[in-house]
Parts: structure tokens; sequence; C-alpha cells
């Protein structure tokens, strides 16, 4: 019953639905046909999912004795564990004592006897459909015994697509100006004649914007006899004008709205070209459609557009309220008109280099023959100044503090890149000791004055892994001093080399030299070396070795790879003898 009140419910939802899209929207017949299937569909899932489903579902006796219990809590389970009891011993099954489960039936049925068992059955969405549906139906009924013409014009219309609903107010004739165009800004008169039941009230004009959901609604006012009159008061855009007038409603009427001058972005094509500050040694880049600029700061942009009308002049105004007027430029080029072959003159506006020093934003000021300006306000076109960015590198090793003896020779890697490729790659180290604030012994990183070696690196924007040998026997340091190194980079740009673009090597700490002007580059993360004896550090190696030979007392999974640990590091401490 709730799925057959479901389904009257859902079928005549559709069918008001139906009526009401059909007679505000003069649906053409395509629509009209496939809003009738969508509508049936949905009738269709209703009856499937309510009533055929429902028939079909299989309810066992588990699965009501699960339901009564889950109403009825006091039974804890007697219900159903006696169900399946009974059930099981019919069938030849030896369950358990007949006494105790005669007994459990006994008590269940004692239990369950003044229970009411219709409380499974929910009839809340019974109810509910069941009051819905009669509701519904005395609408149907009313509205159908109201108007019979027009549910009788709603089945007509399904087989017949020139079929309308019927009106007692018809339009005869709709007067728009000449060529159903209008200047942009200026009114827009539309004078209606109607014949039959004239209203006493005035009709209304909808003033429908074209591509936008937008509409403006003007009343009709009467000016003898059956016409009447209706003026949008500055038409601004394409419009398309529905008369109602009285029960009658006309089809749509298109007027164009002549345009202010503006760029023609398809007609321009790509009529945008960046040419880059020398130092990146990239070619001018691919041109691109006109709109906002994005560039590398210091670049420059050259532009040119064709208008939708002809122009007296053009000037471009930045944010910051520059003003740089355009060059007019004539292109003469053969079309072709009817069977001939002729020259016309295709009008650019352009500015060879427009600095792309700074963001911000900019907008054109067009003025076209008729002394027309383009729209305003006028469209914003942002302009986007990229910093070149410092470079980026990292050391891979070492990667953490160690100790090193005075002739040692560190192997040292690293990764590198920047946008536009690496100009130079620092080591830059601070040699610690007594005597770095004479003899005091108080010297520091931050006291220490930093020494660099410069290496050159491949001119690539993401050149590969770099290795080389560092001899710290060329540092002359001596036992028990302390070398504290990063590595620098530094690209062809000079405007990312300032304190405030400088890269920390530490996070949370801040590089601020003390000359204001001195330059800070990018850095990797530092790394301390602490110089030991050949013997200290044979001591410390051997130590490394005995840990490992425990661990591979104690591991089997990677004895290989911890037996080739052993091994370099005994070829180390034999290096460090040879010495």
């Amino acid at each position: 019953m709730s799925g057959i009140f479901r389904t009257i419910v859902a079928l005549i939802l559709v069918i008001l639905s139906y009526f009401v899209i059909d007679w505000i929207f003069e649906l053409p017949y395509a629509a009209r046909l496939l809003a009738a299937a969508a509508g049936m569909s949905v009738v269709g899932y209703v009856v499937w999912k309510h009533l055929i489903r429902e028939l079909q579902r299989i309810q066992d006796d588990d699965e009501i004795a699960l339901r009564l219990e889950s109403r009825n809590l006091g039974l804890r389970g007697r219900l159903i564990s006696t169900l399946q009891l009974t059930r099981a011993g019919k069938g030849g099954e030896f369950v358990g004592s007949p006494e105790l489960i005669s007994a459990l039936e006994e008590e269940t049925l004692r239990m369950s006897q003044p229970l009411d068992f219709s409380k499974i059955i929910n009839t809340e969405m019974l109810v509910k459909f069941g009051v819905a549906a009669l509701v519904i139906m005395v609408l149907k009924g009313a509205l159908v015994w109201k108007f019979p013409d027009y549910f009788a014009a709603l089945a007509s219309r399904l087989v017949d697509k020139d079929a309308r609903f019927p009106t007692k107010t018809k339009i005869l004739e709709i007067k728009v100006p000449s060529g159903n165009y209008v200047p942009r800004g200026e009114e827009l008169p539309v004078e209606v004649t109607v014949e039959g039941d004239i209203p006493t009230l005035p009709g209304t004009i909808y003033f429908e914007s074209v591509g936008k959901d937008s509409v403006v609604p003007i009343d009709l006012l009467p000016i003898g006899g059956p016409k009447f009159k209706g003026t949008l008061s500055k038409a601004l855009e394409d419009v398309d004008l529905i008369i109602q007038v009285g029960d009658a409603r006309s089809e749509k009427v298109r007027v164009k709205v002549v345009p202010r001058p503006e760029i023609d972005i398809n007609a321009s094509g790509d009529c945008v070209r960046y040419t880059l500050p020398a130092y990146t040694k990239e070619k001018e880049t691919a041109p691109e459609k006109f709109g906002g600029l994005s560039a590398l700061a210091g670049s420059t942009a050259s532009l040119r557009f064709r208008p939708t009308k002809a122009l007296l002049s053009a000037t471009l105004e930045k944010s910051d309220g520059t003003t740089i007027p355009l060059e007019k430029e004539i292109e003469k080029k053969m079309v072709t008109e009817g069977e001939k072959q002729v020259e016309k003159e295709i009008e650019w506006w352009k500015i060879s280099a427009f600095p792309i020093d700074k963001s911000g934003a900019f907008h054109l000021n067009l003025l076209d023959i008729h002394k027309l300006e383009n729209s305003k306000p006028p469209v914003e076109y942002s302009v986007d100044a990229r910093p070149d960015l410092p470079p980026i590198i990292k050391l891979m090793k070492p990667t953490r503090d160690i100790t090193v003896t005075p002739m040692a020779k560190l192997n040292v890697s690293f990764v590198a890149r920047d946008d536009w490729g690496l100009r130079t790659v620092w080591i830059v180290y601070r040699v610690l000791n007594d005597a770095a604030d004479g003899g005091s012994g108080t010297g520091t990183a931050s006291t220490v004055e930093a020494k660099r070696i410069e290496r050159q690196v491949p001119h690539e924007k993401n050149p590969p892994l770099i290795t080389f040998v560092w001899e710290i026997a060329a540092l002359n340091p001596k036992v028990g001093d302390q070398v504290v190194f990063w590595l620098e980079a530094d690209d062809d740009c000079n405007t990312n080399d300032t304190p405030a673009l400088g890269r920390t090597r530490r996070p949370g700490e801040v590089v601020q030299p003390a000359d204001p002007n001195a330059k800070v580059y990018s850095r990797s993360t530092d790394v301390k070396l602490t110089i030991v004896s050949k013997e200290d550090k044979a001591l410390e190696l051997q130590a490394e070795v005995e840990r490992l030979y425990q661990l591979l007392t104690t591991q089997t999974d990677n004895q290989e790879e911890l037996k080739a640990k052993v091994r370099i590091l005994l070829e180390e401490i034999n290096n460090i003898k040879k010495q």
C-alpha cells in the first residue's frame, strides 16, 4: 500500500510539474517528449523500488523474530533461540535436553503472549504517503475540473507539435526599432498590438539579457485601443523580448545592441610577446593571446590588438596612473569578396615595449570614430612580474658533523638548481681554534671571518649530482681545530642577492650581514669537521668496526651490507696509517 501511495504521488506530481514547465516555458516539441520521458522514468523508478521490489522481498521467521526482539528487549534472545532450536529438533538434530527446550518454549510463549507483534510493521510511512496521495488526488481533481481545456491541451501537445494552450488574448504584432537593433545606452521602445480579451491591467515585457541570467520586467502602458507600449530606459546588451499580455505569452524576439569599441580577442590571435632579460640567454618566448601579462621581472612585452570598430585613439593606463599612448598600424590584406580579390585595410593598435618591472594591473581606453568609449568600468588586466628566485643548493655528502685527520681528502657531493642556470658555487668555511680571537679561546662561528673557494659548475637549469674531493690539508688545520663549512650558489640575476632575499642555512636563523649592501647568497646547511689525530681517527674507526662486528653476530638479514661497510672502514684505517 505504501508503494501504491508513493506511485500515485509521483505520477500526479510528474504530471503537474510537466504541465507547469510546459505552460511557463512553452517547450518545443522535442523538449516536451524528452520531459515526458524523464517524468515517466521517475514514476517507473518509484514503481520498481517501492512496489515491485517490496513485493519481491522474502522475510523469513528468523528476520521477523530479530525485529520483534529489537523492539522488545525483555525477550533477551529467547524468541530467536526457541525458533532455531525447535526447527533443528524437528529436523532430527540433537540440540540438547528436550525438557530444557520445552521449558524454554513455554517460557518464551508466556513472555511473548502480552506483546503486540504488529509493532514490527512500520505504518508511519504508510500513513504519511496515504494522506499525501489523498491530498494530491483531491488537488489534481480540482485542477482538472477547473481547467479542463488546459489539461486537454497538455495531452494534445504531446502528439501535435504546433498545439498551444488556449488563451483569451492574442498578440497580433510586436514592433521594435528597425532592423531589431538599438544603439547601446539608448532607449529600446516596444509597441504591442493585441486582440480578443483586452485586459484592464497592463501587460509586461521581459527583457532577458542574452547569455546572462538577468531579466528586467517593464510594464506595458495602453496608448489607445488594442495597443500597448513599454520602454527599456537604457539598452546595454543584446536582449530577448517576451511579451505577457493577459493570458497570452509571445515567443522570444531578439534585439541586438550596437557594441561599444572593444578588443577583438579572436581576430587579434597570439598578439603578446615577451622579451626576457639578457642574462637568461633565452630567445623571445612563444606569443600569447591578449590578456593578463605574466613574465620574469625585468622583461618587456610587446602588445598589438585589433579593435571591434575603427578607433580615433587608444591609450594604456597602468594601475599607478601612468598612461602610455598606443600606435596605430594599418595592415593591407587581400581578401575574397564574392568572386573578386580586393585589398582590405586592417587596423591594429600596438605598444612595442611595455616594461614588466613590478606587479599591478592595466586597462585600455578606446575611442571610436563615433566618439564612443569602451565599456566603463574597463576590463582590468593583471601584470605579474615574477621574481627570479635564488638558486637552491643542498649538500648530499657529508650531511652531518664528522671527524677528519689534518691530511684527509673529503668527498663532497651536492645538488643545485636554478630557473635560469647557475653561475658559480663556493665552498665557504671558517677554521675555529684558540687563535681565532687572539688566543683568548673564545673564537666562534659568528666572529671568525669566513673564507671561500670558488668552484665552476655547469651552466644548466638542473645539473646532475656534482662530486669533488676537498683536500683538508690545504687549510693547514691542527689537531683540535674545527672547520665549519657550507656551500653557497649564485646565478646571473643580481636582484636576488640582497639580504632580504638571502636564504638562511638553518630554520629560524636570520642572516643579516653588518654591511646592509653586502650580498647574501643561497646556501646549504653547514657541517662541522673536527680535526683529530690519525691515532684518534683510527681508534674511532676501529670502534665502529667492532660495533659492526657485534651487529654481524646478532643480525642475519643484512650481513653482506654490514660486511661491505666493515671493508670500507678497514680501507680507511689503512689509508690513515699510510699518511
